[in-house]
């Protein structure tokens, strides 16, 4: 009889943190909901022409909130562990809790590493860098980062061989000053707007929004071509926060790891798991 009133009492234990557990979770997710678009929508650079979400900022606070969850998570597991009276049991929950513990430590160290070392940031940033030509006739239109905020356009490099004359310019002056090339050399980004081989134009300081790369005809000759390349670079919380937040991850579950393994081998003798 206490054997069994022990046991109703373990099960009553059990049913209120797994309760309790669910209650947090789904406070935490409304909360994840809710300051997210708050962060987005008000305290963010949101815009719609051209649209613009910044996804980076909300990415730091979707991270933090995501440690703290699995960090309960963890904690409400140790109880469960605690409350379970049958060795079987214990030892099927260390397991499954060091298989997820492996996947998240496993695909939190891939993640920080293709973020934090130089080489394979460089890989990527080349990858999303964008090459094109332009001649007279046809001006390039670009914009100086995605809609997410997640990257930008560092520099505009440059290239013609027989030398041209090239501004560069936000979509608004270009749009209302067409044609006027002495106007338009004066409020042109680059300074310097003579391209003899190469030139590379730093547009990191500006915001997001459209520019124009244009060759002005009266200072280049005809069917001149002249060759762009849009560098492109990963935001700050991309090359930095997010490698600290997956060392995070992968710190916690590999002392989690660390201490489930003697647990393992403990219950593993009682149990009818194998």
């Amino acid at each position: 009889m206490p054997a069994t009133r022990e046991m109703l009492e373990g099960e009553a234990y059990w049913g209120q943190i797994r309760s309790l557990k669910f209650r947090l979770f789904l406070i935490e997710a409304i909360l994840i909901v809710a300051l997210g678009a708050l962060l987005v929508f008000l305290v963010g650079d949101f815009q719609t022409s051209p649209f613009f979400i910044a996804v980076d900022r909300l990415l730091w606070f979707v991270l933090i909130m995501l440690l703290a969850i699995m960090l309960e998570s963890i904690i409400f597991r140790v109880m469960q562990l605690r409350l379970a009276k049958s060795d079987s049991k214990k030892h099927m929950m260390t397991i499954n809790s060091m298989k997820r513990a492996f996947i998240i430590l496993l695909t939190s160290s891939i993640v920080g590493v293709l973020f934090a070392a130089p080489a394979t940031a460089t890989v990527m940033e080349d990858g999303l860098s964008f090459d094109g030509q332009l001649d007279a006739s046809s001006p390039q239109q670009f914009l100086t980062g995605d809609p997410m905020g997640l990257s930008n356009i560092e520099s505009v490099s440059l290239f013609c061989e027989n030398g041209a004359t090239v501004y560069i310019l936000t979509e608004h002056i270009y749009l209302s000053h067409q044609n006027e090339w002495d106007y338009l050399k004066e409020v042109a980004l680059n300074d310097i707007n003579s391209v003899n081989d190469s030139l590379t134009v730093d547009i990191s300081s500006l915001a997001y929004m459209y520019l124009y790369i244009v060759i002005d005809p009266t200072e280049t000759p005809p069917s001149t071509v002249v060759s762009y390349t849009l560098d492109r670079s990963f935001a700050e919380t991309l090359t930095a926060f997010v490698p600290l937040m997956m060392m995070l991850f992968a710190l916690s579950n590999a002392a989690w790891i660390a201490y489930l393994w003697p647990l393992r081998k403990r219950y593993a003798g009682g149990s009818i798991y194998k």
